[in-house]
């Protein structure tokens, strides 16, 4: 999956993480991206972030994209999003939370678009 503009970036991730597809998720970061799923975690570059997103997806949470935002700067921007992410606690109850991630995304050489920093935290 390739991003085309930025604003693809919330359409395609929204497509993958729906069906749980990790390598569709994995395409849309840069090699050396950085992901902060917590205060004062960060896990960088594809490998790191795919173990994580791997164990995450195994549980089968439900993603649902509420609304976006880009703002653009040449190869630049920033994209902030509202989710709601419904999962099931060990206890079998349906858990439903939302998350307003943000992320800097870059144009690449060949004009498709990658995340450089994803901070999909709940912490706010």
């Amino acid at each position: 999956m390739r991003a085309q503009s930025p604003e693809d970036i919330h359409k395609l991730f929204a497509q993958a993480l729906t069906v749980g597809d990790v390598e569709a998720v994995m395409s849309l970061y840069e090699p050396d991206a950085i992901l902060a799923p917590g205060p004062d975690q960060v896990a960088r570059g594809r490998a790191t972030i795919r173990a994580g997103l791997e164990r995450y997806l195994e549980t089968k949470p439900t993603f649902i994209l509420r609304a976006s935002r880009v703002i653009q700067n040449g190869d630049l921007a920033l994209l902030f999003s509202k989710w709601t992410i419904i999962e099931t606690d060990p206890s079998g109850s349906r858990v439903e939370y939302e998350i307003h991630p943000t992320q800097i995304i870059r144009r690449q050489q060949d004009g498709t678009w990658q995340v450089v920093i994803d901070n999909p935290s709940r912490f706010e």
